[in-house]
């Protein structure tokens, strides 16, 4: 409620001019404690942190109902882009972690990405590809009919399914892990210890069997840690000043 104040008063201000606005929740932040009893729904006395998890995320969830009945009560639901995203995931045990600062497997990362634009957009599922976060300005300039012109974006919008799209994944933690999808294959370097993994997310969604240890294609390997330098590069550009501005 105290949100869609807020975005009424700067419509109100500045009537027909394009709004972007961002409402983050926190409730669902590691460790989730300090909930109270009454929103408890799921486990009234949780015994460990996925049960505290599975409260906040249900909490959280709850609201959204509730989020969108306000916002077709407005004038500007008819001409609004809503979209559902996060920073990123948390592990529950998958893979017997329950923290994401040692974890390089998919459910430290894998986010949503709900986009909704009524009356516009068609309900679908991406399925055969991946796309992250940087892929976010270039998706909203899309759906704007925004000219892509100049610009440092490095994504692209997740309605283009004909580029080669390569997606890199940063774990800073705990001897730095380095990633790189190209789906369905997911690259790991562990920079440390200097250790491979190689996944086939489609045929092996729950990343047991490591394909380095299994005789894998060696030229698809090289391929993939040539694409990790652009992690690297990256680094480069921004420690010395050299992103250009558009």
């Amino acid at each position: 409620e105290r949100a869609f104040e807020l975005l009424d008063a700067e419509h109100a201000k500045n009537p027909g001019k394009p709004l972007f606005a961002s409402l983050m929740t926190v409730g669902t932040h590691i460790p989730c404690d300090g909930m109270p009893v009454e929103n408890r729904t799921i486990y009234k006395d949780p015994k460990n942190i996925k049960e505290k998890y599975s409260n906040a995320l249900r909490l959280s969830d709850s609201q959204l109902p509730r989020f969108f009945e306000l916002l077709k009560q407005r004038k500007y639901f008819d001409n609004t882009i809503v979209i559902i995203t996060a920073d990123h995931s948390f592990p529950m045990k998958e893979h017997g972690l329950y923290n994401n600062e040692i974890c390089f497997y998919d459910e430290a990362f894998r986010i949503p990405f709900l986009v909704i634009w009524d009356g516009v957009i068609k309900p679908e599922r991406i399925k055969d590809r991946a796309f992250s976060q940087v892929d976010i300005g270039p998706t909203i300039a899309d759906m704007a009919g925004i000219d892509k012109g100049k610009h440092n974006m490095t994504g692209i919008s997740v309605f283009n399914r004909t580029s080669e799209h390569p997606v890199y994944l940063v774990q800073p933690y705990n001897g730095k892990f380095l990633q790189v999808v190209k789906y369905p294959l997911k690259y790991i370097t562990h920079i440390k210890t200097g250790k491979e993994y190689l996944f086939d997310l489609e045929n092996d969604p729950k990343e047991k069997l490591n394909l380095m240890d299994a005789g894998f294609d060696m030229n698809k390997v090289s391929k993939l840690r040539e694409s990790i330098n652009a992690i690297y590069l990256n680094q480069k550009l921004i420690e010395e000043n050299r992103i250009l501005k558009p």
